[in-house]
Formats: structure tokens, C-alpha cells, sequence
């Protein structure tokens, strides 16, 4: 039997062509993450499940249409993230990254917001993600950019634009559009503001130009060479950092909020029920072996080493994550 033709744009619903339109912008958006040149690789996909932990799932980059019905499937019910650079396997860490096809910037204040409609040059697409003020935009490249220029760049747009420090690792996960952001009541719309995917960049256009954060300028680096370390080689972390306990850290870094037996899905390997004891003074995964300190957890979430100049970027990446604790105990103190 022959098939139908398809119907004419005209005589669909107003509900089919906003459906249509959602889907198109979703997968306009992971277009651009993909890569313009045969996508290859998988893309990453989180979603929060219940209030205890993280579903993570992969889909094929060729199969942009796939992944883009999960987005709008789960990002309806929970909260949805995107892995921004494509994967090389199923795995969320820096290891399995070779490069990213864009850059980007988290902004989460007003101003600067306002400073992105005067940046140029223009970004590419700019998401707002759900809390008043907070945008983020990415700037696509023409060519597989590597992560170590990707996190240059985006540190110095971060540092210029006023937007946030610890969102610029190569393995990062944002929202996509057309998703709720459910940590507001009620859910709030992850909206598409503008996208314009002829907008290609070479790093160095986008952010050449750029001064590097302080710790990065020139005649800083032998400082934060010598920085104290401990014996066995891993950053010296301030008391603060290091007072933070297990159970606040998984939150702030994974969303994951351990559940009656002080367990959350562990997030380096599948994990359908919950094998990540968070303790006291420490966390172990009775799935993957792993396990430790604050430093040992963001360096398998990160897809850093712990020891070297990688070391370095964890120890400044946990303190611009976590300042807020020590301005808070300052407050207290007074």
C-alpha cells in the first residue's frame, strides 16, 4: 500500500507546528555541538531521576534526531543536560573527549548578560536557562577545536564576560532548550533565544584578543607552580575547602542528593541502583572502586589528574566553585 503524502504545513495544528518547531530548534541546537563535518562520536545526556540521582545516556552525534526526542521526552518531567563537546565512547570525563566544536560562556547575572549584546563577535546561539538573568552562549568553530585551547578560550571569555569560572572544563553539560528547569516552583522554560548557525569562529577570533584570567598572566605561572602541596603531591587546599563534607559536595558538583542510606547513583560508570556511599569524611563507589577526598571525586568528574599542573586547575576550579562557602563563614565570623 502506497504511503500517504505528508500534510501540507497549512493544515497542521497549531500544537503540531509548535511541536515541529520545538524539535527543529532542539536539534538545530545539538547541530551546532556536533560538528558540521560528518558528526561522529556520541553525544551525553543527564537527566535527574527522583531526587537521589542522575540518569546518564548516550546517543549516537549521527543520530541528531534521537537524541533530541529524549530531550524534549524527559525535559518536560525532570531536569535534562548536554555534554557540550561529543564524546569518543560512552563516557562523561575529559578522557573521552578529543575536542569541541564550540566554545561557550555560562553567564548568571544581569550584567553579564548585557555584556554578551555588546561582545563581539556575536555568539553563535544563546540559551536562556531557566533562572532569571542566567544565559548561556556558545560561539561554533569551524574546525575541531582541542580541550586545551577550548578551556583557554573559555576561561577568557568567562573572565571577561563576568561569567562563571568553574563552567569552562571541556566536559561540562548545560541545558538544552525547550527543556524545564525544575529547580524552580514552578518549573521555569529553557528557551532558544536566538540562533544563527552560519556564525563560525576560529578561537583565536573569538577570543585571542581576550586578557587571560590573573592566575593566568604572564610571570603568575612560577607562583602557581610553587603553591604548598601535601606529601604526596596533590594541591594544598585552604581549611575551608577541605572542611567541606561529602555529603555537600556530590550535591553542588552532581545534583545528586544521597538518599536515606547516604547513597547516590555513581556518576563514572551505569549505575541503576545507587552504589556511591557518601561518609562523613569521604565517599567510596562499591561499583567502580573508587573513592576519597573532594580532590579525588572532582578528578574523576572532571576527567583531570590529580597530581601535576592538573592538580593546579582542580585545586583553582573547586575554590571558584565553592567560594561561597568561605565568604559565608566570613559573615558568621563577623
Amino acid at each position: 500500500m502506497p504511503e500517504s503524502p505528508p500534510t501540507p504545513p497549512s493544515q497542521l495544528s497549531v500544537v503540531e507546528r509548535s511541536a515541529n518547531r520545538r524539535r527543529g530548534e532542539v536539534e538545530a541546537y545539538l547541530h551546532v555541538l556536533a560538528g558540521p563535518f560528518n558528526p561522529h562520536g556520541w553525544l551525553e545526556l543527564r537527566m535527574r531521576h527522583g531526587s537521589t540521582g542522575m540518569w546518564q545516556r548516550f546517543y549516537e552525534a549521527a543520530r541528531i534526531e534521537l537524541a533530541a526526542g529524549a530531550i524534549l521526552s524527559y525535559g518536560q518531567r525532570t531536569d535534562v543536560f548536554v555534554g557540550v563537546a561529543p564524546r569518543l565512547q560512552r563516557s562523561g570525563g575529559k578522557a573521552a573527549i578529543r575536542g569541541a566544536w564550540v566554545l561557550w560562556a555560562e553567564c548568571d547575572d544581569p550584567i553579564a548578560g548585557a555584556r554578551l549584546l555588546t561582545f563581539d563577535p556575536p555568539p553563535t546561539l544563546t540559551i536562556a536557562s531557566g533562572s532569571a538573568g542566567h544565559v548561556h552562549s556558545y560561539w561554533a568553530l569551524r574546525e575541531l577545536a582541542s580541550p586545551a585551547v577550548v578551556e583557554q578560550a573559555n576561561r577568557r571569555l568567562a573572565h571577561s564576560l563576568g561569567g562563571d569560572p568553574a563552567s569552562v572544563g571541556v566536559s561540562q553539560i548545560l541545558r538544552p532548550p525547550n527543556t524545564l528547569s525544575h529547580k524552580h516552583t514552578p518549573p521555569q522554560p529553557v528557551e532558544l533565544l536566538h540562533i544563527a548557525r552560519a556564525r563560525r569562529y576560529s578561537p583565536g577570533e573569538v577570543a585571542g584578543l581576550l586578557p587571560d584570567p590573573p592566575a593566568r598572566r604572564a610571570g603568575q605561572e612560577g607562583a602557581r607552580r610553587s603553591l604548598p602541596r601535601t606529601t604526596n603531591g596533590r594541591p594544598f587546599l585552604p581549611d575551608w575547602l577541605r572542611s567541606i563534607p561529602p555529603v555537600v559536595f556530590v550535591y553542588e558538583l552532581t545534583g545528586l542528593q544521597p538518599n536515606s542510606d547516604s547513597k547516590v547513583p555513581c556518576p563514572f560508570h551505569h549505575d541503576e541502583h545507587p552504589s556511591l556511599h557518601v561518609y562523613e569524611s569521604d565517599w567510596y563507589c562499591f561499583g567502580c572502586r573508587r573513592g576519597g577526598s573532594l580532590v579525588d571525586f572532582a578528578s574523576a568528574l572532571w576527567g583531570l589528574h590529580s597530581r601535576g599542573q592538573e592538580a593546579l586547575e582542580i585545586r583553582e576550579r573547586l575554590i571558584a566553585r565553592f567560594g561561597y562557602v568561605q565568604i559565608a563563614e566570613t559573615a558568621v565570623s563577623r
